[in-house]
């Protein structure tokens, strides 16, 4: 009589990190799990935080609206950047060969990014630290402090990378290609969102000069 061992299921969390094809793969096999759109909503409020304050939303008005309009928007726009990403890689993936159906691409896009949406600690530290500084582009205390301003660009670095690393294997298991085709994928959707973004703004300089 033959005896099925059952593997146990992986915590994604925390087995994304080091082993983003068999969690993807596990996840796609689960199908629907709410704490997907939790990532979702993580990585929409670290976007949005960080635009929030590179644009130095703070100076345009109060803190305390800036940090209210950008928990809204979070709140939204992370299923937004979750049907864009998952579209344009499904659609770059499709061209260098790979065979992955929509949905499975939307579930390996989101859990693929808890990596980024991790940095919502370092969002978090620099609340605390910064206070309305985080929300302006006057940041006199991160000047002061070299070491903490170089620990938070390196950390960052860092989740960004792992992000892109973790993405790739999961559109090439989804894919049912190499990981390096994957990082093609992210690279040429990548290329292809900059050149909407820059050729939109081409229009609306044209139409509005």
């Amino acid at each position: 009589m033959e005896v099925l061992i059952m593997k146990p299921v992986q915590n994604p969390w925390l087995s994304i990190w080091r082993h983003p094809r068999e969690t993807i793969r596990e996840r796609v096999e689960e199908k629907n799990n709410p704490w997907m759109h939790v990532v979702i909503v993580l990585f929409g409020l670290v976007l949005t935080f960080e635009n929030a304050s590179n644009q130095g939303m703070a100076d345009k008005g109060s803190f305390t609206n800036a940090l209210i309009i950008s928990v809204i928007i979070g709140l939204i726009s992370g299923y937004i950047y979750w049907y864009l990403f998952s579209g344009v890689f499904h659609w770059t993936s499709r061209w260098l060969g790979g065979r992955a159906v929509w949905e499975e691409m939307r579930t390996a896009v989101a859990w693929a990014s808890i990596p980024y949406a991790s940095k919502l600690i370092l969002v978090l530290i620099q609340l605390a630290v910064l206070g309305e500084e985080y929300l302006s582009r006057t940041q006199a205390t991160l000047e002061q402090y070299p070491l903490f301003a170089l620990f938070l660009g390196l950390t960052d670095l860092a989740l960004s990378a792992w992000y892109i690393y973790v993405l790739s294997n999961g559109i090439a298991e989804v894919s049912n290609f190499s990981a390096w085709r994957g990082l093609g994928s992210v690279l040429l959707g990548g290329l292809l969102l900059v050149l909407t973004v820059v050729i939109l703004a081409l229009l609306m300089v044209a139409f509005l000069g």
